[in-house]
């Protein structure tokens, strides 16, 4: 189900408690910013959407269905020896059909 589907019915049209805060996840979550950021990037929460630029914001919705859905992971990320066995050469020979 997208994001846009499961938000469809709970929305709550002009309501500004509809996004969370970077903020309001601290609170709800007990965590620092810097966690819940680090968290994003390694992509294990459902990343932000930007308002008006370098805002970033959560959809309620969303981070309600992924609490529900046991916090799973929201992509796949890479462990610290698969990167190790990757180097820029290999990278840029496989991206050249060189390899």
């Amino acid at each position: 189900m997208s994001q846009k589907n499961l938000c469809a019915a709970g929305s709550t049209g002009g309501d500004d408690r509809s996004m969370l805060s970077i903020a309001d996840l601290e609170i709800r979550w007990n965590a620092h910013r810097r966690t819940i950021r680090r968290k994003v990037d390694q992509g294990l929460i459902p990343p932000p959407v930007e308002c008006f630029g370098r805002i970033l914001r959560w959809s309620r919705c969303v981070i309600e269905q992924w609490e529900a859905d046991g916090c799973p992971p929201v992509r796949k990320t890479t462990t610290a020896s698969t990167q190790k066995d990757r180097s820029p050469i290999s990278a840029t020979q496989r991206r050249c059909g060189n390899a």
